[in-house]
């Protein structure tokens, strides 16, 4: 099931922070062998912000600058074992020019 997230403005920097889990009780967390965290922008292309494993056994995060404004679609997706989140997110055109 894909979520919504709040609006955000064009030129923002957006962290996503993820906290994977072997059970669906969400109580034992867990290191996947692969993490992967992919953007779809709003003209069609795919993009792959770098993966940090954070302290603490299954967390991740990856940023990205927002540069255009739009629906953006967000994956996270690992391997061993096989999850994958994914949601939206809507950026705002920046009102004020640079």
């Amino acid at each position: 099931m894909s979520r919504e997230f709040p609006e955000f403005f064009e030129e923002e920097s957006v962290v996503w922070t993820k906290t994977f889990y072997s059970d669906i009780t969400k109580t034992t967390p867990i290191d996947p062998s692969t993490v992967v965290f992919k953007l779809l922008t709003p003209v069609g292309a795919v993009v792959s912000p770098t993966v940090v494993n954070e302290p603490g056994t299954g967390n991740f995060s990856a940023s990205h600058v927002l540069d255009l404004y739009g629906r953006w679609e967000w994956r996270w997706q690992t391997e061993t074992p096989r999850i994958v989140d994914q949601g939206t997110i809507f950026v705002k055109e920046r009102n004020v020019p640079e």
